[in-house]
């Protein structure tokens, strides 16, 4: 599963680890339910929610 967390989420090197956990975890529940899933931030500290088919790769 960790795996496919770091193809999807690009985390900033300067993100806190406590939000890089909240957010893996909250991704991981949506891709559970929905696996077409996509989390990422923006420089403004948004949360953007992609939906998108997951291409194995």
């Amino acid at each position: 599963m960790q795996d496919v967390m770091k193809k999807h989420i690009s985390y900033n090197s300067s993100q806190l680890l406590a939000f890089q956990l909240i957010t893996r975890r909250l991704s991981i529940q949506l891709m559970y339910h929905y696996n077409r899933i996509t989390i990422s931030k923006n420089v403004c500290g948004r949360i953007t929610i992609i939906e998108k088919p997951y291409v194995a790769e």
